[in-house]
């Protein structure tokens, strides 16, 4: 029968049998933040580019077949929620500022993740 979790200084056990470093945990944890951060990244990069706005998120996107990348919101989680709830038509982040503070958080994110990974891996 599993007990769950208990989490310890140095590790974690699950279930009462199996027994994971914390470091190792952090450093998945760490990664996958630190891939979504990077593809949210690339979403703005994306929409530079090919749009010149900082971010460029439309549900209804007809015209442009590259702008699929950018119909989601991956940081915020906004697949369309907002527009069935009250009917706007681009991310609740361009609504809020344009995209930039969200653009600006995905830079801070990931240096902080890359720090916090850097040291788990070089710290014994």
């Amino acid at each position: 029968m599993c007990r769950g979790i208990r989490v310890d200084d140095e590790f974690s056990i699950l279930c009462g049998r199996i027994w994971i470093r914390n470091r190792n945990l952090v450093q998945l944890f760490a990664s996958f933040q630190l891939i979504v951060v990077l593809i949210s990244f690339a979403q703005h990069a994306f929409s530079i580019a090919h749009f010149g706005k900082i971010f460029h998120c439309s549900f209804n996107e007809t015209s442009h077949t590259d702008a699929n990348f950018l119909k989601h919101d991956v940081i915020i989680f906004d697949f369309g929620l907002f527009h069935e709830l009250i009917q706007v038509q681009e991310c609740i982040a361009n609504y809020l500022d344009g995209g930039y503070m969200r653009c600006l958080w995905c830079i801070g994110q990931a240096i902080a993740l890359i720090c916090a990974l850097v040291i788990t891996f070089n710290c014994s």
